[in-house]
Parts: structure tokens; sequence; C-alpha cells
């Protein structure tokens, strides 16, 4: 794991989120990642949700190491069903969710009238 997304022992000032629950999507790297790491640095319980599950455990050990609570929940947001059962097990575990970040998402590369279902979908509007 890069030194990007390690955790730094927060000041007894900054462990403002203490107790609080967060739900991150496309937690396994990148903004999602340093985004859950900071709020566990802050005291938050963060279910981390993203596709990848290599990118999720390392993350999750990351935050465990350094004594923040992490629940890994390998799921693809673009299915409801795995998004609705992700929200389900962090509610279940953390007894609420109090802070959602929507971060999960995908690259398209060329036009989006020619990309997967989901960007079909999307633009459906612009490519007829």
């Amino acid at each position: 794991m890069s030194s990007s997304v390690g955790m730094k022992t927060p000041s007894s000032s900054a462990v403002a989120l203490e107790g609080a629950a967060a739900l991150v999507t496309g937690a396994s790297s990148g903004i999602g990642a340093a985004t859950a790491v900071a709020l566990a640095q802050h005291g938050a319980r963060v279910a981390l949700v993203a596709r990848r599950k290599d990118g999720l455990d390392a993350v999750g050990q990351s935050i465990h190491e350094q004594g923040g609570v992490a629940l890994v929940l390998q799921a693809d947001i673009s299915d409801r069903h795995e998004a609705t059962a992700a929200v389900e097990r962090a509610v279940a575990r953390f007894g609420r969710i109090d802070t959602l970040v929507n971060n999960a998402g995908i690259m398209l590369l060329g036009s989006p009238c020619s990309q997967n279902r989901f960007a079909r979908s999307s633009s459906r509007a612009a490519c007829g």
C-alpha cells in the first residue's frame, strides 16, 4: 500500500467523527481510499465498498493497523441488488450510516455511445 493512503495519528482535536459511521464507494484506490483513510483518522467507522477486493483489503488492513475500524464490502454499485446489500451489511454492522461518500465511477474512453450498458443507458438521449 502506498504511503499516500497511510493513516497518520490525528491530534486530539482532530477526532471529530468519533463513533460516526461512513460508507465510501470506490474505496479500493485513489480518492476513495484516501477519503476512507481520512475519515478513519478522524474516528469514523468506515464501510469500504468497491469491485476490487484486493484494493479494499489493502485499505482495510491499513485502517485496522492504525487502530481504525473498517468493514470491507466487495460490491458493484451499478448493480442495484449489490448496492442494496452493501448498505444493509454496513447498517447491520454499524447500526446506521451517518456519512456517504459516493465516489465510485468508471472511466469511459471514446464515444459514450459505443460503451457498456451503463453508458448507453445514461446517454440514450444524446446517442439516440
